[in-house]
């Protein structure tokens, strides 16, 4: 109360004064943005005091207690406190971002062939740092390829996570159908033909050998890369050379006691008329006993590629004899 003697206007008359009290501006949190599966955005009145009236601008924002909530992609927004007729001054909150999200992929197959029997599917244009899921199956991968894929399986879906988001799934494809019309594996069978097999002693101990390769496996194949024939003498009084045959070479084994014809330059089409001929000459030392003896010829396993060890050994029978 104050007294206002000597105002004339006031005549001595006693008057209240009431001083209205200032009220803070909010203080505001950092904003709490949005999430893959939370699709709004948070920030806190920190200084919040329930006796206060707060009004947020723009409109889409809602408060409950010091929490205001608004929608993703908003904002900033304006936030005053008021106590009565007495406001504070204005604050601005952060922007709430967009909703984080991860783009469905788009996927593609390719289908069994008769050189791969399976199928595979990849990831159009894949995103580093992803991590690609193959449905059914939860096959995960980071470079958004999936092989091995059986034929006529499907339909497959792809999901990419970045950052714990989640896509959703991508178009669906399947796996077509085994391949038709392929060609199974070769396989070589040897055949040794001499126009006489007789050594006489001492003269006549060479003899011309021609040894020919059929391909009697799938009607479709062709045998082809690394061949290799082993031949096996009786003995060290006999041995073999490699005469005009291009492609073929021959090497000697001397611990062993026999020889290996290799080729990695020959192909050989299925049937009778596609042999492989090499010539050879087998030759018998002036030492050699009289007697009966049998040259052994082996392919070896997957030679020309080949897949069994099925008629792959020939033995041609020689005779040794004196004038």
């Amino acid at each position: 109360m104050i007294h206002t003697q000597g105002n004339s206007a006031l005549n001595g008359a006693a008057v209240l004064l009431y001083y209205g009290s200032v009220v803070s501006s909010p203080a505001l949190s950092a904003v709490t943005q949005p999430t893959c599966t939370t699709t709004t955005g948070s920030f806190t009145i920190t200084n919040y005091n329930s006796a206060l009236s707060y009004t947020i601008t723009p409109a889409g924002a809602t408060r409950n207690g010091a929490v205001v909530t608004a929608p993703a992609g908003s904002g900033p927004y304006s936030l005053t406190a008021s106590n009565g007729t007495c406001s504070s001054g204005t604050v601005q909150s952060g922007t709430v971002n967009t909703q984080p999200s991860t783009s469905a992929p788009v996927i593609s197959a390719s289908n069994p062939t008769c050189a791969e029997p399976t199928g595979s599917i990849v990831v159009n244009y894949p995103i580093g740092g992803a991590t690609y899921t193959l449905s059914p199956g939860n096959i995960t991968s980071t470079t958004g390829s999936f092989s091995g894929l059986p034929a006529g399986s499907g339909p497959y879906a792809v999901t990419s996570t970045i950052d714990g988001c989640t896509s959703n799934a991508s178009n669906a494809v399947s796996i077509g159908a085994a391949a038709t019309g392929c060609a199974g594996p070769p396989d070589l069978r040897p055949l040794v033909s001499m126009g006489d097999v007789g050594f006489i002693k001492p003269s006549a101990l060479s003899r011309s050998a021609t040894l020919k390769l059929y391909n009697v496996g799938d009607p479709n194949s062709s045998a082809s890369g690394a061949i290799t024939i082993y031949i096996y003498p009786p003995n060290n009084n006999f041995s073999i050379a490699l005469d005009a045959s291009p492609g073929w070479n021959l090497a000697y084994d001397a611990g062993g006691n026999y020889y290996t014809l290799a080729s990695s330059t020959t192909t050989i089409a299925y049937g009778t008329s596609s042999f492989e001929a090499i010539n050879l000459t087998i030759n018998a030392a002036p030492e050699v006993s009289k007697g009966k003896y049998n040259i052994q010829f082996e392919v070896g396993d997957t030679s020309g590629g080949e897949t069994n060890n099925l008629n792959n050994t020939v033995s041609v029978e020689v005779t040794v004899s004196n004038m």
